[in-house]
């Protein structure tokens, strides 16, 4: 039955102009929502059009693949960037397969050459964000060659996952090196796998051809976890970690009062690992005139503490309707709070 169904509104769809410019309009807008602009069978990916970070100031470059105008099942694409600081060329390609287009199952093989910016957490989330101002900061990065097999999934429908194995070449950049049975290590290839997971709880998905999105509202409670084990391709190279971090985030509700929002986050690493996978990346002061960032330390400078576990609460209490009554403006004073404890084995 369901299998005539679609075969009836596939021979309309076809045979009504109006569906299918709808269906485009949708496609579009589907693509911009996530930093593409479609261009025939192509998209344009505005995420590596332009790059800030401390380490190549600004990276200009390209990033194209195909879409469902080019294929439902297969999907292929390249990036290509110089950054004009450290005067390097970064670039990549990718192939990903998609049994079902309708479905939260995807395989996928890609290619990188690029850097790998010192401490930063697997967990962040991408877009313009505050706490992304971090990426400005760090001025650290390890040169990072590496090829992964991954897997996209839901698990329990609500939480989406992503599954990896890759083989890397990682140079330390810098200058910097580790000491090793007498031996100073300035590179070494690593066999990784790993896991990330995330969930929002009660959002579903709203999925329409190339239109997704991951809901209406910010509200809800966040988990997200990664686990990552991973060791050095020569033995004697000392390389073998186990890795794992995770957050939770909320906020609480007090009335005409206002709201507290909370973040708990924490890590641990046991084993051997690079530096730039360590747990630096709580800092957020390297300026005159200090900046309050979420969910990060505003008076503690980026790499002043590294660590091997931490533990960390931020909250930030937002006032509501104390200074006047409002219903679309008004102003509102945040006070926030930052507490955390740290190892370095």
């Amino acid at each position: 039955s369901e299998v005539r169904t679609y075969q009836y509104m596939d021979s309309v769809f076809a045979q009504d102009k109006e569906l299918q410019q709808a269906n485009r309009r949708m496609d579009i807008a589907g693509y911009l929502i996530s930093g593409k602009v479609p261009v025939g069978n192509l998209n344009i990916d505005l995420r590596e059009v332009i790059k800030l970070n401390g380490v190549e100031y600004v990276r200009l470059g390209l990033g194209l693949s195909t879409n469902d105008r080019f294929s439902e099942k297969h999907k292929l694409g390249f990036n290509v960037g110089y950054g004009f600081h450290d005067h390097r060329w970064k670039y990549g390609a990718f192939y990903e397969y998609r049994p079902n287009r309708d479905a939260d199952l995807a395989f996928g093989i890609l290619y990188r050459n690029d850097i790998d910016l010192w401490g930063l957490s697997h967990l962040l989330l991408p877009g313009i964000r505050p706490r992304n101002y971090q990426y400005l900061l760090i001025n650290r990065a390890d040169i990072l060659e590496r090829v992964e097999l991954y897997s996209r999934f839901n698990v329990l429908k609500k939480a989406e996952a992503r599954a990896h194995v890759n083989i890397q070449a990682r140079r330390l950049n810098e200058g910097y090196f580790y000491d090793y049975k007498n031996a100073q290590v300035s590179g070494v290839r690593i066999a990784e796998a790993g896991l990330q997971l995330s969930t929002r709880f009660k959002q579903a998905k709203l999925r329409y051809g190339s239109f997704e999105l991951d809901g209406f509202t910010r509200d809800d409670p966040r988990l997200a976890m990664d686990l990552r084990a991973g060791s050095s391709i020569e033995g004697d190279k000392g390389i073998a970690y186990l890795r794992a971090e995770g957050l939770f985030e909320h906020f609480i509700m007090l009335g005409r009062l206002g709201r507290v929002n909370y973040q708990l986050a924490g890590g641990y690493i046991t084993g051997r690992t690079p530096y730039a996978m360590l747990f630096s990346n709580l800092g957020t002061n390297k300026r005159d005139i200090d900046l309050f960032v979420p969910q990060t330390f505003s008076t503690m400078q980026p790499f002043e503490f590294t660590n091997t576990a931490y533990g960390a609460l931020f909250t930030e209490f937002e006032t509501g309707y104390i200074i006047q009554k409002r219903k679309t403006f008004g102003i509102s004073l945040v006070f926030p709070n930052s507490i955390g404890i740290g190892r370095y084995d």
